[in-house]
Order: structure tokens, then sequence, then C-alpha cells
């Protein structure tokens, strides 16, 4: 099985929650501001997310992974109210780096 590095960066949203990390629907586990973990990425993972509660973060294509890059999520402040309360996306940027 495959590993994958994921890194969630300070930011304005969920400073003191933890951030769940979803494969495909299937979880892989949660991490906090300020971390970074390996994870084992199933064969076949397609998208990558992140989840709190009801609300979810924008989805990543796995298609461009590679083993050296991370996967990292960065909250940040929004004065759209519905993303605040995660109507809409979280206000969350996912990007390999």
């Amino acid at each position: 099985m495959k590993q994958i590095r994921v890194e969630r960066q300070k930011g304005y949203y969920g400073m003191a929650r933890a951030l769940d990390i979803l494969v495909d629907g299937a979880p892989l586990g949660s991490i906090k501001q300020g971390e970074t973990k390996v994870f084992e990425l199933p064969e076949f993972g397609r998208e990558i997310w992140g989840k709190m509660d009801w609300g979810e973060t924008p989805r990543l294509s796995l298609h461009d992974y590679a083993p050296d890059k991370t996967v990292v999520f960065k909250g940040f402040f929004s004065i759209n109210p519905l993303k605040n309360v995660a109507v809409t996306k979280m206000p969350f940027k996912v990007f390999l780096r």
C-alpha cells in the first residue's frame, strides 16, 4: 500500500478542531493544525478532502500526487457567512506542494 503525506498549516478556520481526512469517502484519520502526518493511501485513491461535522473542504484530485509531494490543507478567513458556518465548502485551500 502507498503512503500519502498530509500537512495542515496554521490558519483561521477550525483552529481548535481536528480535520478528518478522507480519500474517496473512506476515512484515513485526523490532523490538527500545524501537524504533518503520513497515512496509508488506498491503492485506487482518486480524491482527497477534509471534513468537520457536516462541512467539507474542496476536493483535490490525486492524479498528480507523487511520494515526494505533500497534500496541504490551509484554512483562511472568509467574510462569506455561509463559508464560516460550512453551509457551502469550508474556507480551506487544498493543494500539492
